[in-house]
This record gives C-alpha cells, structure tokens and sequence, in this order.
C-alpha cells in the first residue's frame, strides 16, 4: 500500500475536458487523474473501453496526470484507471 496519510487509499480521477472535440466525425476525450488530495499522478494506466466492454486504446498519463485519445467514434466509453498501490477505479464518458 503506497504510504501518504490518505486513510484507505483509491484512486480519484476527473475530466477537466471530458471529450469533445469532433472533427471530420472522430472525437477526443482527454482528463486528467488525481490522488485524494488533488495532486497529479503521473503514470496511472488509463484504459478505454467500448460499450461491449472490450478495450479500445490505452494509455499512460503524463507527468502532469493528463491522458488523452483522439479519433474516437461517437458513442458511450468506460474509462478505467489503474495504478499499483491504488483501487482501480472506472467512470463512463460520452465522445461526440
């Protein structure tokens, strides 16, 4: 368990922009993950999953915890986050 005062550790994420660029019909959804204090977690799996459950992309956050996919389908996505030490977390988005 990562050490840090925050109690039962889990992993908080938000989505400063929650998708939505559309161009030429493909989207982007970007967000950006947080510890329970609101610091940045750099390197925290993200992974995209379709509406079947199957993954679509991954990626890893950068130094400032910010994650981002481009040329999406329009439709409905679980975004999942991961990171050792942390409760994967899970949260649906919505792209175009």
């Amino acid at each position: 368990m990562r050490s840090g005062g925050y109690g039962p550790l889990f992993l908080h994420f938000v989505f400063l922009f929650l998708m939505s660029t559309v161009v030429a019909s493909a989207a982007t959804l970007q967000g950006t993950v947080l510890d329970p204090k609101g610091a940045n977690i750099p390197d925290a799996q993200v992974r995209l999953l379709g509406p079947q459950g199957a993954e679509v992309a991954h990626t890893l956050t950068n130094n400032r915890g910010h994650f981002r996919f481009e040329g999406l389908a329009a439709g409905m996505y679980t975004v999942e986050i991961s990171l050792t030490g942390f409760e994967t977390t899970a949260s649906k988005a919505r792209s175009g």
